[in-house]
């Protein structure tokens, strides 16, 4: 038989909110003051903008691949990388840098009626100075006050000193120099030292940097600060520092090619002063003093051969010098020499991409651990890059090697036509001839490290400031509508809290609210699932849900060991209790003990245990049981993934008919195989304050537990549960109080319930009269 639900909903009566009017003033009032307070101390924020140029870069080489050529480089000037610029722009490292210049580490704050407010003013910033600190990585600070005859007042380490303005206050951990303006004078003013990484980040937070179009080269960087001139200050500070870098990032390249070339220019002098003494030795030995040619055309003919040959030779020496140096092991991934004269364009360009790729590896490597996931992936590109290099001078390597057996072939044929000449003196030619190859060589590095010399000279950064910082942004709500705001809400939390008050208070919201109306006693108490998840039970967690449902479970297992019973009836009065989320959790909370646990759905109208575990209509469960004879219990039986002692009998299709089938003998015959199969069988039935199915199975249950909710059950429903043990329709029936929120603090008359805890308290308010009496009182 289906019973009326009483449902408990606050009244629309606006009575309640009249009689407590004085709320709505002493709201008003309060309000009022702290919108007041609040606008004369708040703290605004500021964004300060700029906008840079960077240049394009002059390349005077073809791209890679067609997409870079779309992107790409027109008669020598290519687009530049802006993604490059940016995350450059926004390095903790260049940040540091600016941190550590312009003394960004001294925070000075004043103390108001709302804590504490930075302040930033060059009358007072500019006479506090941080002489030295001994480590700069802890943070410290200390209270400072003027006290108006030219003295300071410290208290740091709650140890107070008086020192004289103007001087210097020293400490174990580090010197500053205070010289404080009468302006402050009896201010308390807190003097901080913030380590440069937190103010580091602090800064990026509030940073941000992108392209202002995708056809423009223009990036637009802005700065959040809460002091205005802080903000322009920083970001051109930080502007500039980003230039600096940028400009000896870009020296680096050079200077690496010099280097290179200085050792190259070494090794060849030492080669030409052995070829020399090598001449002059042979020429003296075989008395050789003048060598005449035998025909003017054959040797003009042999002469234009072997310049050629010389110049290819040259090529191939000093493709043989790059190819060693990105063989030498010891320099991996550090910056090839691009500047030697090779003319083909691909491998310049190759060459450029890796220099590029090998600095920005050394940048990462400096905050960075070597095997940070970037670090490996730029090193991936590297030793991608690197092979490219290797192919690349091998290709060239094989058309010189042509170039140089045609030439051969021809310089031969000519050399048959002077094969009259003495061996001696085709010997000596041959000497002379690698000297001369030699000495085109070190001429031509000379002029490359002049050339070189005199870019490193010129450079100048890639970059071009065309906006310097300044703010364009004022965050924070205006005036008015912060008044507009505070007038709003001083009549909406009273209306607000008498709502709540009222809405709440008509429903369970205390263990003391159940026991000081039921017999019944309260079995256990359930914690609020803080992710609303269906399974909160696991043998891991030890939060405060799974905690309830393990002392529930103990509870549960000393009342089925005094009835000497093995199954447990699940009841609630109305939906939305938690009924099916208590059988699910408690039947996983049993089954971790290693015993086999059924779950029995015997809601046959509503079945919530098949659709929280996913279980389909069309699965045979007790439905089909009941309907059909002959029927093997374990085909209803059917096991639950995520627990391996947990079993459920679904219920399978909706039945027309689910009362009489809940009268069938072949339910009573089933319980007693369950009971010979499960070590616990926990019975989902549907709520008893709707439909009266639960009482038709109470009997085939050793233990009851009845569900109540927290701000959900109302209390008019209490009395029921007692009716139901009183009239014999349940036997051994606890209650259980689902869905409990810790952050909780009400006051009723005597008892305070506070996170869930209880504290007996006999103390009324003492003297207190009239108005405030009324304001504190929380009666109807």
């Amino acid at each position: 038989m289906k019973q009326d639900i009483i449902l408990n909903k606050p009244e629309l009566d606006f009575r309640k909110y009249l009689m407590k009017w004085y709320y709505y003033v002493l709201s008003l009032c309060l309000m009022i003051l702290l919108t007041k307070l609040f606008i004369d101390n708040r703290s605004v924020s500021f964004q300060a903008s700029a906008r840079i140029l960077i240049k394009p870069n002059n390349t005077n080489s073809a791209k890679l691949d067609v997409a870079d050529d779309a992107a790409g480089s027109l008669n020598g000037i290519s687009k530049p990388n802006l993604d490059n610029e940016i995350e450059m722009l926004k390095s903790t490292k260049l940040i540091e840098a600016v941190i550590n210049k312009i003394g960004y580490n001294t925070i000075i704050k004043q103390k108001t009626l709302f804590g504490e407010k930075e302040v930033y003013q060059d009358l007072l910033f500019n006479n506090i100075k941080f002489k030295s600190v001994k480590d700069s990585s802890v943070f410290f600070t200390f209270l400072l006050v003027n006290d108006g005859n030219e003295g300071l007042d410290i208290e740091y380490n709650k140890k107070k000193t008086h020192i004289p303005n103007n001087s210097l206050f020293n400490t174990d951990k580090f010197s500053i120099k205070l010289n404080i303006d009468k302006a402050f004078s009896k201010k308390q003013l807190l003097i901080c030292w913030v380590p440069t990484p937190i103010v580091a980040k602090n800064i990026l937070y509030g940073m941000s940097a992108k392209a202002i179009s995708d056809n423009a080269s223009v990036i637009g960087v802005s700065l959040l600060d809460n002091i205005e001139q802080r903000d322009t200050l920083l970001l051109n500070a930080i502007i500039a520092e980003y230039q600096k870098q940028n400009l000896n990032l870009k020296n680096r390249n050079l200077e690496n090619s010099i280097s290179f070339l200085n050792d190259r220019i070494s090794d060849i002098k030492d080669d030409l002063g052995k070829i020399e003494t090598e001449i002059k030795e042979y020429k003296v030995n075989n008395k050789i003093f003048n060598i005449k040619g035998q025909s003017t055309s054959d040797e003009e003919a042999s002469v234009v051969d072997r310049n050629k040959l010389e110049q290819l030779k040259l090529k191939e020496m000093i493709c043989n010098q790059i190819l060693d140096y990105t063989n030498n092991p010891s320099k991996k991934y550090s910056l090839i020499p691009s500047s030697l004269g090779v003319e083909d364009a691909t491998l310049l360009e190759i060459i450029k991409l890796y220099n590029t790729n090998a600095l920005l590896r050394e940048d990462l490597l400096k905050d960075a651990e070597p095997k940070n996931s970037n670090v490996k992936l730029v090193e991936g590109r590297l030793n991608s890059l690197i092979i490219k290099i290797k192919e690349n001078l091998e290709n060239i390597k094989k058309s010189i090697n042509l170039s140089v057996k045609q030439t051969e072939k021809e310089y031969l044929a000519i050399q048959n036509n002077l094969s009259s000449l003495p061996e001696i003196e085709k010997e000596l030619a041959s000497i002379e001839r690698l000297q001369a190859i030699k000495e085109k060589l070190y001429l031509y590095l000379l002029q490359k490290k002049e050339e070189l010399s005199l870019s490193l000279a010129g450079s100048e950064s890639n970059s071009y400031i065309i906006q310097t910082a300044s703010i364009e942004n004022r965050l924070g709500a205006s005036e008015n509508t912060i008044w507009s705001a505070s007038i709003l809400i001083a009549f909406m939390l009273p209306t607000l809290i008498i709502y709540l008050f009222h809405s709440l208070y008509a429903n369970i919201l205390t263990k003391f609210d159940v026991e000081s109306v039921l017999d019944v006693p309260v079995i256990g108490e359930i914690s609020r699932t803080q992710n609303n998840k269906y399974f909160a039970v696991n043998g891991i967690d030890r939060d405060n849900i799974n905690e309830d449902f393990r002392l529930l479970r103990s509870n549960v297992l000393f009342e089925l060991k005094q009835k000497n019973a093995k199954s447990i009836l699940i009841t609630s009065t109305t939906p939305n209790e938690g009924k099916s989320f208590v059988s699910i959790n408690l039947g996983m909370a049993l089954a971790l003990t290693n015993k086999k646990v059924l779950l029995v759905e015997m809601d046959l109208r509503k079945p919530k245990l098949s659709q929280i575990l996913k279980i389909s209509e069309k699965e045979k469960g007790i439905v089909y049981y009941l309907n059909n004879e002959k029927v093997d219990i374990k085909e209803i039986i059917h096991p639950i993934e995520i627990q391996p002692n947990l079993y459920i009998i679904p219920c399978g299709l909706i039945p027309p008919n689910p009362s009489e089938l809940l009268l069938s003998e072949k339910l009573k015959t089933l319980f007693d195989e369950l009971n010979k199969q499960f070590d616990y069988i926990i019975i989902d039935t549907p709520p008893i304050g709707i439909i009266s199915d639960a009482k038709a199975i109470a009997g085939y249950a050793g233990i009851g537990l009845y569900i109540v909710r927290q701000r959900f059950t109302s209390k008019k429903v209490l009395p029921q549960i007692d009716k139901l043990v009183s009239n014999g329709s349940f036997n051994n029936l606890s209650v259980v109080i689902n869905d409990i929120s810790h952050n909780g603090n009400y006051d009723y008359n005597l008892y305070k319930y506070a996170k869930y805890s209880y504290q007996y308290t006999n103390d009324a308010p003492k003297g207190v009269n009239g108005f405030f009496s009324r304001f504190l009182s929380w009666r109807k």
